[in-house]
């Protein structure tokens, strides 16, 4: 009899008793390909729930406008779905993402059907109804700063606030989405209108 694991609206957090190898972890991946599996440093499995029709839309304008710059200058924009290997020992994925052609080219080709090692250098990470402020807030700072982030941008729909964190700098807000948001020295050239943030 099969059985279905039912997902909570909220992230599932599930702690082996003993910990799991990357092996073993991609399996799991590979056994569950409908559901977004991620991995904390201690071995935790995270669980996520299905995007919202809201944030959804929000992630693909930004996975459009940063594969369009990916091929114009070289480098890398996969899905949310794609998962890094982070120098923590987790497998996080991001909303957006952007990985320069340096960086890139460099991915071993074995870890091409795997979650390579590699730091982005920007996220964007957008607030979906199921998550809290400060769950992301923490994930901005200990995940992708922590490890080797560039430039990441959390975007609440909610609140219509942008987020920019940048290493060794306190978090800027910017209130509204009637602005461009630049992708400074990090993506040089790359703006993101907020107006396709309104849903409305």
């Amino acid at each position: 009899m099969t059985q279905v694991l039912k997902l909570p609206t909220r992230e599932l957090r599930v702690r082996a008793s003993e910990p799991i190898s990357e092996e073993e972890f991609l399996q799991i991946c590979r056994d569950h390909p409908d559901l977004q599996i991620e991995r904390e440093p201690d071995g935790t499995i995270l669980f996520m729930p299905p995007t919202a029709w809201i944030s959804g839309n929000s992630e693909s304008e930004f996975v459009t406008d940063l594969k369009l710059y990916a091929r114009q200058n070289g480098g890398k924009a996969p899905s949310t779905s794609t998962g890094y290997t982070l120098p923590d020992g987790s497998v996080r994925s991001a909303d957006g993402s952007y990985i320069s052609k340096e960086k890139s080219d460099a991915i071993p080709r074995k870890e091409w059907r795997k979650f390579p090692r590699v730091v982005s250098d920007f996220v964007v990470e957008v607030r979906s109804p199921s998550d809290t402020l400060k769950s992301l807030q923490d994930k901005m700072v200990r995940v992708w700063l922590k490890n080797g982030v560039r430039l990441a941008w959390l975007i609440d729909l909610q609140h219509e606030t942008v987020t920019i964190y940048r290493p060794h700098r306190e978090p800027e807000v910017l209130n509204g989405f009637d602005r461009v948001l630049s992708g400074e020295e990090v993506l040089p050239g790359f703006e993101f209108e907020g107006r396709w943030l309104k849903f409305v």
